[in-house]
């Protein structure tokens, strides 16, 4: 690695473990604020619509957010066109899926949200959809411009004004409010960041937008988007799926687990660093180093996933009564599985990087739709039998699947590249 890319990764990687690590505290504030305020079954309902929101906001927000990041990564001059293009995407996207919720909303209302169920809460809940879809595409903006400080800042005022503003509202108005809270705050975020990149680097939306950039859009955006769209699926499938199958109060229970996974998310720092660098490898066309990085992310897993489970599987207990209360202490052994399948998810979202700099996309839909496919008939066979610990370990073996497919993709499309070059 080059020392101005070094300096590029060391100055991300610092950032990203500091605003990481401060939303990730403050939005543990935040769960633990719902999970105070509101009874059992009410904090699973929340929880449990907002992951059915968030299967809804798996295209528009994840995956044409990281064909963002890399059109402007790749192209800084036509970041503009490039932006436009990615936004008119996700808003039609994003208003089609609302429109599909909206004509369910009594079957979805009836399954996720039981006797906290009112159609005020749903409207707001649901309106996450379109705002958080723009929000998110300045975030991919921040990204691909490697302006990292800036972007990592804006995370941690994002957390922190939820948490603010859902002390409040929860206070005032109960479940409606803390739902209020969630659909305030990303509509006023990305107000304020269209604001922010217009001021900084002159951001304006450009509708000429030419047939070669929209081919590009597309093929980038729709493969990227289908494979983080699987991606997040499972991601959100554990809290679908025990409201489904076995209600709101196990979807509450399990989400007394995730803010203790999440701030072990503090790990994810180095995906998000890494895309950009990355890119800039692959197009000089030294796959060997790329392989060198994928080797090197091995070790560190191989080191760390065992190290997390002894750790939380003796502390998982003490922390949810530290960080919740007694009342959630059941939820123990999920803490454990979840943290440890976070660190093979990290792992597997590195070489997700490594592989998109690659432009392997059609790799990454096969080990994307593999691994959901498998995560579905692992939350359907274990969850009826074991509840929400049933669900923490599809999540934890769906992780691990995933990882050894990514890096058995990596290693054979680089000895694949290499090939090639030798023989030219």
């Amino acid at each position: 690695m080059s020392e101005s890319r070094l300096k590029v990764f060391i100055r991300g990687s610092l950032f990203s473990i500091l605003g990481i690590g401060l939303a990730g505290v403050l939005n543990y504030f935040v769960r633990r604020e719902m999970a105070l305020g509101l009874t059992v079954e009410e904090f699973g309902a929340l929880y449990g619509m907002i992951a059915v929101v968030g299967i809804g906001l798996t295209f528009p927000d994840l995956g044409l957010g990281k064909a963002a990041t890399v059109l402007v990564a790749e192209s800084p001059d036509n970041r503009n066109r490039s932006m436009t293009g990615i936004f008119l995407l996700k808003s039609c996207f994003s208003l089609l899926v609302m429109g599909g919720f909206f004509c369910f909303h009594r079957q979805i209302i009836s399954t996720y949200m039981g006797s906290s169920g009112a159609f005020a809460a749903f409207a707001l809940l649901i309106s996450i959809l379109f705002f958080q879809s723009w929000e998110s595409l300045l975030t991919a903006y921040w990204t691909g411009l490697k302006k990292f400080g800036l972007s990592n800042i804006i995370i941690v005022c994002r957390a922190g004004f939820l948490l603010i503003s859902g002390m409040m509202l929860l206070n005032w108005h109960g479940f409606t409010g803390a739902a209020a809270a969630f659909a305030v705050t990303p509509a006023l975020f990305a107000i304020a960041g269209l604001l922010l990149a217009w001021r900084i680097e002159g951001f304006r939306f450009d509708f000429h937008i030419g047939k070669a950039l929209w081919s590009r859009l597309f093929k980038l955006g729709g493969g990227i988007a289908v494979a983080i769209a699987l991606l997040n699926l499972m991601y959100n499938m554990d809290s679908v799926m025990l409201g489904k199958l076995k209600g709101e109060t196990s979807v509450g229970y399990y989400n007394a687990a995730l803010p203790i996974m999440q701030i072990v998310q503090l790990i994810m720092f180095l995906p998000q660093v890494l895309l950009p660098i990355t890119v800039d490898i692959a197009a000089e066309g030294d796959y060997a180093k790329l392989r060198r990085i994928g080797r090197w992310a091995v070790l560190f897993t191989l080191i760390l996933a065992p190290s997390a489970f002894i750790f939380f599987h003796f502390t998982g207990g003490w922390l949810i009564r530290i960080l919740f209360s007694a009342d959630y202490v059941q939820a123990a052994p999920a803490v454990t599985l979840l943290c440890c399948g976070m660190v093979f998810y990290t792992f597997a979202n590195f070489i997700f990087q490594i592989l998109l700099s690659m432009n392997a996309i059609t790799y990454l839909v096969l080990a994307s739709c593999i691994t959901a496919v498998a995560n579905f008939l692992l939350n359907w066979t274990l969850i009826p039998e074991y509840d929400f610990s049933g669900a923490s370990l599809a999540t934890l073996l769906s992780y691990v699947i995933f990882a050894v497919l990514s890096f058995g993709m990596l290693e054979w499309l680089v000895m694949k590249k290499l090939r090639e070059k030798r023989n030219e």
